[in-house]
């Protein structure tokens, strides 16, 4: 698997991987103000067709409400899309993050 490496991002690293028509991007770090926006822009960049999207954030340490905007924003793209969506790999930690703010199953989060 040939996974690419987006543009440095202040403490997350961002690899993209094609499968076929799939989609899938590793965030590994921590995704907060810092960087959030910038995860996000890319993702909105993908020109080329998608039959489905995954994020596996298996690699998240930390995520902040700046991080769950860029999430939320890349589903909204994903539904405009008609592009299912599957995020993936959730530790505990970030899971709770996710399920404080209410946004587990908008955000199409994969059971642990």
């Amino acid at each position: 698997m040939t996974m690419d490496r987006a543009p440095e991002l202040p403490g997350l690293e961002v690899l993209v991987d094609r499968r076929g028509d799939a989609m899938v991007l590793c965030l590994i770090g921590e995704l907060d103000i810092s960087n959030a926006t910038c995860v996000a822009d890319a993702f909105d960049g993908q020109d080329a067709p998608m039959a489905a999207v995954v994020v596996d954030i298996h690699g998240l340490t930390f995520c902040d409400s700046s991080g769950i905007r860029a999430l939320g924003r890349i589903a909204r793209q994903c539904a405009a899309r008609e592009v299912p969506l599957s995020i993936v790999g959730a530790r505990p930690s970030v899971r709770r993050v996710l399920e404080i703010a209410g946004v587990v199953e908008m955000l199409h989060v994969a059971p642990e």
